[in-house]
């Protein structure tokens, strides 16, 4: 029989070393890594960046990314290292939703995501920055098709209640459209008129036929 437990927790003060906080997404790399996405800096100040861990040691080795160029917001990720991509999404201002849900935050853009982050896989650096506008509000979850070959993928957007496509163009530039929007729902005694989709997870199926 199994019994899992601790082998190591990783502090905050750890990730404070490399000016980060608010972890969020983990994936493993090819190379015996972990990589994770973080949503702060140390003052809980938004900062999208993504951060290393030994897979043997489990320590905290430094930043994936390189360059000046930082994203506005962090959140989800996923790459292809086929199409020399990695995309990540974007949240909040950590500070202002660790009080809880304030909707005048969520409509200003300053302090609340709406776009898509295009990393170089092989560089590592910010190459793009796709806004989804008012329409792609707190883009979440990301998802590239099962196939490695095709340059696409899915975003689903909470608070603007859509769902985007994200491709590659023939150029080796990315872009994005909306294909699916949630309809809201009228409703008495919310902090809004209407309440949105929440669209918080999007799945595709192992055949890339379906998206849920």
């Amino acid at each position: 029989m199994r019994a899992p437990k601790i082998h190591k927790v990783i502090e905050g003060s750890e990730l404070a070393k490399f000016g980060v906080s608010t972890p969020h997404t983990s994936h493993c790399l090819p190379n015996n890594t972990v990589l994770i996405s973080t949503l702060g800096d140390t003052e809980d100040n938004s900062l999208g960046q993504l951060l290393v861990i030994d897979g043997n040691t489990w320590e905290v080795t430094g930043l994936w990314t390189t360059g000046h160029k930082t994203a506005n917001h962090g959140y989800d990720y996923w790459y292809q290292p086929h199409w020399d991509v990695l995309v990540a999404s974007e949240f909040m201002v950590p500070y202002s939703w660790k009080l809880g849900c304030d909707v005048d935050v969520i409509r200003n853009k300053d302090m609340t995501g709406h776009s898509l982050n295009i990393y170089s896989w092989t560089d590592r650096n910010l190459i793009q920055t796709i806004d989804l506008g008012e329409d792609g509000m707190i883009p979440l979850e990301t998802r590239f098709l099962h196939d490695p070959k095709s340059p696409q993928g899915f975003v689903g957007c909470a608070f603007s209640s859509t769902v985007f496509r994200f491709y590659r163009n023939c150029d080796g530039t990315w872009s994005a459209e909306k294909v699916i929007t949630i309809p809201k729902v009228k409703a008495n005694g919310w902090v809004l008129p209407e309440i949105p989709g929440m669209i918080t997870d999007v799945l595709l199926s192992m055949d890339d036929k379906w998206l849920y």
